[in-house]
């Protein structure tokens, strides 16, 4: 099965979350959540190459925990990408019993 290229995005809580932040802010943080989105985690050196400065790095950190290998992740991000992919199962599950069930 190919990876999802889609994420359910929370606007009114994107925005409210990151009122604070500056425009270059938010540009790291939507292109963090986009690699997490791709990959699942985001190393710590990535992390730094998207935020370029140590600044910019300290604010979006804030929106990432480290798992037990030091890599980042959003956790709302996290269960949101979970949370799509078991619907998707599930609709992809239905759609085949409903096929054998029809033969």
């Amino acid at each position: 099965m190919a990876k999802d290229p889609a994420f359910l995005f929370y606007y009114q809580d994107f925005l409210v979350g990151t009122d604070e932040f500056t425009n270059e802010e938010v540009g790291a943080y939507i292109r963090c959540l986009c690699h997490q989105a791709h990959k699942g985690h985001i190393t710590e050196r990535h992390f730094n190459n998207v935020c370029l400065s140590s600044d910019i790095q300290s604010v979006v950190k804030t929106k990432f925990r480290i798992d037990k290998n030091g890599n980042l992740f959003n956790k709302r991000l996290k269960d949101v990408v979970e949370k799509r992919r078991l619907f998707s199962q599930s609709r992809r599950e239905n759609r085949l019993g409903k096929t054998k069930t029809s033969e």
